[in-house]
């Protein structure tokens, strides 16, 4: 049998032995850099979103003794989202009448309204050392069934710390990092049909909170990684997130879920063009246990970016391209010294494959820095 049949055979036994999920891949801190270039990341080399992605890099920047984050935003918004505040804007509600209202709505079923901001307020990092605060807030809402509605709505906060670190096993080849973070989380996740409104009537005594409960508590999670730069050019990594499943702390049912673990392996390769300019070409293969039966096509992702350096050791403005679930994405960046400027456009999978079910967004990010 020959080599290419095999593996035909093999990616669709693999592909096929489960269930498949139709469900959004989650991580706990997302990165609008990462998603320009198909959010690809476990190879990558030394940035300031080492903490978003594999600490082990924070073991490869011996130019920096100190640096200070005074402040990082990041906005990640659904295009179903924006077209839906267009529209609401557009609405005279003293007018109108909630026919109109309602009517604006009506072909938003099937189409998820998604909205996401991180801020990281004060990251200090002292060489390979770093400690930075965060808080994250992602929210959806999913109409489905026009005919009798049905609302899927999650609303999921987590305030943390990172505190990371990492050392080289083997000065310049290879490095080990470790990432702890302990955090607080409130959770809210559920479905509401139009039956269950009805419920609420009076006489009932029924509380929101039986339909979609509210979940809170104290957790801590870690990330451990390992990059091995083969040569100058050519990177491997390998990234466990949330090691044995970061979850609360203390036992109780009204605990959020625990974050899922993800083993992944990324490889990165650098084409110097000129003096200055890079580009590099990444190839990540995330999750590879895939507890949750994704389709394995879900799991592949593809980038490159180009760009210069001008004045610190990351690149300073350059474009992003990439495949993240078999969607095309893009992105450019500029650091403007006092700050710097990240925009990038990509798609996730809702669906069970790719193709299914795409949502595309938008991602905005600005960050401050003072290195030292």
């Amino acid at each position: 049998m020959r080599l290419s049949t095999s593996l035909f055979l093999f990616f669709l036994l693999l592909g096929t032995n489960s269930v498949l999920k139709a469900k959004e891949q989650k991580r706990l801190m997302e990165s609008a850099r990462f998603q320009g270039r198909g959010n690809t990341f476990v190879a990558s080399f030394d940035t300031d979103d080492a903490t978003k992605g594999n600490p082990a890099t924070l073991a490869e920047a011996d130019k920096i003794i100190f640096q200070l984050r005074p402040l990082e935003f990041d906005f990640f918004v659904g295009e179903n989202s924006l077209e839906t505040i267009s529209d609401l804007t557009k609405i005279d509600f003293a007018n109108d009448g909630l026919l109109k209202v309602l009517d604006t709505f009506s072909d938003r079923f099937g189409k998820r309204q998604y909205l996401r901001n991180q801020f990281m307020p004060l990251g200090v990092r002292i060489y390979s050392f770093e400690i930075s605060p965060f808080v994250a807030n992602s929210n959806f809402i999913d109409m489905r069934v026009p005919a009798i509605p049905e609302v899927e709505l999650e609303s999921d906060t987590i305030m943390g710390t990172n505190i990371a670190y990492a050392y080289a096993l083997v000065p310049k080849k290879l490095f080990l990092g470790l990432n702890l973070k302990p955090y607080y989380r409130y959770y809210i996740h559920g479905d509401l049909a139009f039956s269950d409104v009805m419920d609420f009537l009076p006489p009932s005594s029924k509380q929101i909170d039986d339909i979609i409960p509210q979940r809170s508590g104290m957790g801590l999670t870690s990330d451990i990684g390992i990059t091995w730069a083969k040569s100058e050019s050519w990177r491997l990594g390998l990234l466990v997130e949330n090691a044995g499943y970061g979850g609360a702390m203390n036992k109780s049912d009204l605990n959020p879920p625990p974050l899922p673990m993800r083993i992944s392996l990324g490889s990165t390769w650098r084409v110097v063009i000129g003096k200055r300019w890079n580009w590099d070409i990444y190839c990540d293969l995330q999750d590879i246990a895939n507890p949750e039966s994704y389709a394995f096509m879900r799991l592949i992702h593809f980038g490159s970016e180009f760009g210069t350096s001008y004045f610190t050791r990351d690149l300073d403005v350059g474009l992003q391209s990439g495949f993240n679930e078999g969607y095309f994405s893009m992105g450019a960046f500029a650091d403007l010294y006092l700050v710097r400027f990240e925009v990038v456009n990509y798609a996730v999978e809702l669906g069970e494959t790719p193709g299914q079910r795409m949502d595309r967004r938008w991602a905005i990010s600005a960050k401050t820095t003072m290195t030292f």
